[in-house]
């Protein structure tokens, strides 16, 4: 993408921009500019697809009044990745040493492999870029355009949002265009399709299973829109779920993997599984399961309450929250239904029977006074002009001083403070530099210490009265 000369009545004249893909690396930016005035900064401003917060970055170059600047906007990282077909919007925004500004007006760019040359085939709110065979880019087209229609209503989710869709040719291809979950994965499953939901791009291998493919990824479009918030997305096995039963076409693997495990009665807690299993094997089972667990929530309930639920989640809600005011069930419910249906074993949480401790009301600390308050916790007063009521406490004060003096004589360091707090029971056990608060002690291992501290100093006064 190339932008022409604009110029502002700042003076500031944009000669010359380019924007290149290097995919998977990333894009390139490079911008040509002059002024009367030393040109001090270049930032580019981008918003990818349709994501509402943008980025920005400064291009770098020699500072004058004509320069060249350069930015290598790098994806080739898991946070930084785009996935290629995505429109990429952005503007340029120069400024010079006199103040002066030029924000140019937006353009777009889509981000493509350079190694091939795209065409690209529209209907509606659907793109399909592709290269070499139109007949595969009409039959993804038509797919996702009947998908919308038919699914889009169930799921509640708008069907006007652009929706752009890059068609792999190879596997190869595929796989350098997608993000790699896991090695093993990788080895033993070939991935058909891709769904990069937050900027409404899809990737889809042009295999024998196009249809399903192109359904499915777009089903998980659909299904954010209508379900995600802004804290909490649509979980694994309802986006999988969703996805299956709505697409055109199944996958007879699924399908195979689901009946075998029913038959060894060996499923999956899909409702309580935040991300899809590591072993090939279990992934198959988890879509078979997913699918077969949406399906009889739709058919048992009704395409309503999947559309009310979705829309409650979307709104902030916690999804045992809102499985719960449309269904009357949480997650767990929901699975046993399923189970109970088929005749495997019902799914128990681990944490329901688990023993939870007893809890230990928190004591109101007050600081310690040598005299009594009823803002304080009185420990007693030494002295010849002490109180009857000091005097009693500067027994135990002097009870512990002259402990302490026998320790500072060389005697092994071992004190027991009891006494000076309001629970006679409460103890703490100090020995050389640790301290261990007994077990059912309000007091901590700093106000242990804090006494002790005091108690030494009243025994080192004490001792040297004494001398």
């Amino acid at each position: 993408m190339t932008i022409t000369t604009q110029a502002a009545s700042s003076g500031i004249v944009l000669e010359d921009a380019d924007v290149t893909s290097e995919f998977p690396e990333g894009f390139r930016i490079k911008v040509r500019a002059r002024s009367q005035h030393e040109i001090t900064s270049i930032a580019i401003r981008l918003h990818i697809a349709q994501q509402a917060r943008g980025g920005y970055d400064y291009l770098k170059f020699q500072e004058g009044t004509l320069v060249s600047g350069e930015l290598l906007w790098r994806t080739n990282t898991v946070a930084n990745y785009i996935p290629p077909g995505t429109a990429i919007h952005y503007n340029f925004e120069i400024s010079d040493s006199a103040g002066n500004r030029l924000e140019t007006p937006q353009e777009q760019f889509v981000y493509h492999d350079p190694r091939f040359e795209w065409d690209e085939i529209s209907d509606g709110s659907v793109t399909v870029f592709f290269h070499g065979d139109v007949d595969r880019a009409r039959i993804t087209l038509d797919t996702a355009v009947k998908t919308i229609a038919s699914v889009g209503p169930l799921l509640g989710s708008g069907t006007n949002t652009p929706i752009s869709i890059t068609l792999c040719s190879t596997l190869a291809e595929m796989r350098r265009a997608t993000l790699s979950s896991s090695r093993a994965l990788d080895q033993h499953l070939i991935t058909d399709g891709q769904a990069f939901t937050r900027y409404g791009t899809l990737l889809v291998l042009g295999s024998n299973n196009l249809k399903a493919t192109t359904s499915h990824e777009v089903i998980h479009i659909l299904v954010s829109r209508a379900g995600d918030g802004i804290v909490r997305k649509v979980p694994p096995w309802l986006q999988e779920g969703l996805a299956e039963y709505g697409s055109e076409g199944h996958q007879s693997s699924y399908s195979s993997a689901l009946k075998a495990g029913i038959r060894r009665n060996d499923v999956l807690p899909v409702t309580h599984m935040g991300s899809l299993p590591g072993r090939p094997n279990d992934v198959l089972l988890f879509y078979g399961q997913a699918e077969a667990i949406v399906q009889m929530m739709i058919e048992d309930f009704g395409p309503d309450t999947m559309r009310q639920f979705l829309a409650l989640h979307k709104g902030g809600a916690k999804i045992d929250d809102a499985l719960k005011q449309t269904y009357g069930l949480d997650r767990t419910g929901i699975e046993n239904r399923w189970r109970d249906s088929v005749g495997v074993d019902l799914y128990e949480s681990p944490y329901q029977f688990a023993n939870r401790p007893t809890p230990i009301p928190i004591p109101t600390r007050l600081p310690y006074t040598l005299q009594r308050h009823p803002q304080g916790q009185f420990v007693g007063s030494i002295g010849p002009n002490a109180s009857p009521d000091q005097q009693s406490g500067s027994k135990f004060i002097s009870d512990q001083a002259q402990d302490a003096i026998t320790n500072l004589d060389g005697a092994p360091a071992s004190t027991d403070v009891h006494g000076g707090f309001s629970n006679s029971e409460e103890e703490s056990s100090v020995s050389g530099n640790s301290c261990r608060i007994v077990e059912g002690s309000p007091v901590d291992g700093v106000l242990a210490f804090g006494l002790v501290g005091m108690v030494t100093a009243m025994a080192i006064r004490e001792r040297k009265r004494r001398r």
